[in-house]
């Protein structure tokens, strides 16, 4: 049993310094993902229900690279689209996104 996360959660990574052409690199750069986790109402706690080795209380790509779009306006910008996320139980919820960069 899924029920669809809607309307499906889109983040946009904004930078700091505009006036900075270096700081406008990341809207391009693969090192950059973010994953998202289920938390209960309050927020303070993740929410892991597992069967076997497979959590199962989300589904769907909890995982998503870095996608340079425009806005509505055709501005340019870094954006992290969770376009298939559901939740396997019944309740309140929040989602918590943490971004990640790989560095080397």
């Amino acid at each position: 049993d899924r029920r669809p996360i809607d309307p499906p959660p889109v983040i946009q990574l904004v930078e700091h310094n505009p006036l900075d052409p270096l700081s406008q690199q990341y809207t391009i750069s693969p090192a950059y993902f973010m994953q998202v986790q289920l938390l209960d109402a309050s927020g303070e706690n993740v929410i892991l229900q597992l069967k076997g080795h497979k959590a199962t209380a989300m589904a769907g790509s909890m995982v998503s690279p870095l996608h340079p779009l425009r806005d509505t306006s055709s501005v340019h910008g870094a954006y992290f689209v969770f376009s298939d996320l559901s939740v396997r139980m019944e309740g309140s919820f929040r989602l918590r996104f943490d971004l990640f960069e790989i560095a080397g």
